[in-house]
């Protein structure tokens, strides 16, 4: 009875010590946390518009077919939103764009920080297309960056295509291409 009594005592402690092993594991690494999607967004200054002595003028000829360049440029870079200012200059600009597409212009007045703000918050992860003017190209640019990095474009400097990629706010690439 001797042996049996040291053989359960043998098994009792291989078994406290391999549950005990059980407890004394590290924890497994938490997951880490998906980066937040990235959000494209490509910034453009209206083309050339005629200088009719209004302030509403349409595009001149030059100004329609850097419209068309740009829904050339764009139209397979998988847009999901386009917004521009009321003006006409701005409108026509991004019409060949849309109309390629098939999504309406989204019209809005706000500018800088307020703007940048409602497109993360509505387009998170997507791409979205915004015609502004030479005062406000730069002002969304330097919100969206989290910076006063960019001035003012020179009055005849149409053409520019800034390519932001925001990861959040204040943490944006930029890039700029000619159209």
């Amino acid at each position: 009875m001797g042996r049996l009594r040291e053989k359960g005592m043998v098994v009792i402690g291989l078994v406290v010590l391999g549950l005990g092993g059980f407890g004394c594991r590290e924890a497994p690494a938490p997951e880490a946390e998906a980066p937040p999607p990235l959000t494209t967004l490509y910034l453009v200054r209206h083309a050339e518009k005629a200088d009719d002595g209004t302030d509403d003028p349409p595009l001149t000829e030059a100004g329609q077919a850097r419209a068309e360049r740009l829904a050339a440029m764009l139209r397979e870079a998988g847009i999901d939103a386009i917004y521009a200012t009321r003006y006409r200059r701005n409108q026509e600009t991004v019409a060949p764009l849309a109309e390629a597409l098939g999504l309406a212009v989204t019209t809005h007045e706000v500018q800088g920080a307020a703007l940048a703000d409602t497109l993360l918050a509505r387009h998170a992860g997507g791409d979205v297309v915004v015609v502004g003017h030479s005062n406000t190209v730069p002002w969304l640019l330097n919100a969206l960056v989290g910076e006063a990095r960019y001035d003012q474009l020179a009055e005849d400097d149409y053409g520019g295509l800034y390519v932001v990629t925001v990861a959040a706010p204040g943490r944006a690439d930029v890039a700029l291409l000619r159209f």
